[in-house]
């Protein structure tokens, strides 16, 4: 009796997917999370190591650690900061050879700046009794905007407290009065206040 054994080929690590690894800078604004693919196959499996500025990477030595995806051979590292600057590279090998690539990552520390209203918004509108009218507050920034609604109320006979900040009243649905409206646009401490006169 003849007992045949089949064995796979032996093969030399091959990227999975190199076209998706072209882009080799990445440069992102602090906070994002950043992913870095080395994909590979091979016979035996390959093994993968990292690598940052030439240093085996660990763990230990990032603020909140990095992730390692194994089913996508993926580097995760989420809420980057300036200190995560610098060369990523990646090394896969077996017994028959090795790939490495490098990947070089820029953090974009943010400069906080005031929000921007479009000019001329919002606009003065005259309406009919038991129409609609939509408002419109149009913002520019580099973070994302809180905006508010706020109408002007009369409070005891006054639209203005004892410190001279006028009453208002945060307004929840889509459809306002216009009464005299103002839209508050904050950013974090930072914030524009544009006044809106409504004609009724």
């Amino acid at each position: 009796m003849v007992i045949t054994v089949f064995t796979s080929a032996a093969l030399a690590p091959q990227w999975v997917m190199p076209e998706k690894m072209k882009k080799q800078l990445h440069a992102v604004p602090a906070r994002r999370t950043v992913k870095f693919r080395c994909q590979a196959v091979g016979n035996p499996v390959p093994s993968l190591r990292w690598y940052k500025n030439g240093k085996e990477f660990r763990t230990d030595q990032r603020i909140g650690g990095f992730k390692i995806r194994d089913l996508t051979w993926t580097l995760i590292m989420e809420s980057v900061v300036p200190s995560d600057k610098g060369n990523y590279t990646c090394v896969v090998e077996n017994e028959h050879g090795s790939l490495k690539h490098t990947y070089l990552l820029d953090v974009l520390e943010h400069c906080p700046f005031r929000p921007v209203l479009q000019a001329g918004l919002p606009a003065n509108q005259t309406a009919v009794v038991g129409s609609d009218v939509a408002l419109v507050c149009r913002v520019f920034a580099d973070l994302q905007p809180h905006i508010q609604w706020l109408k002007h109320i009369t409070v005891n006979g006054s639209r203005e407290g004892p410190d001279g900040h006028p009453y208002v009243r945060v307004l929840k649905l889509r459809k306002q009065e216009t009464a005299g409206v103002t839209a508050a646009v904050l950013l974090q401490s930072l914030s524009v206040t544009v006044v809106f006169i409504g004609k009724s």
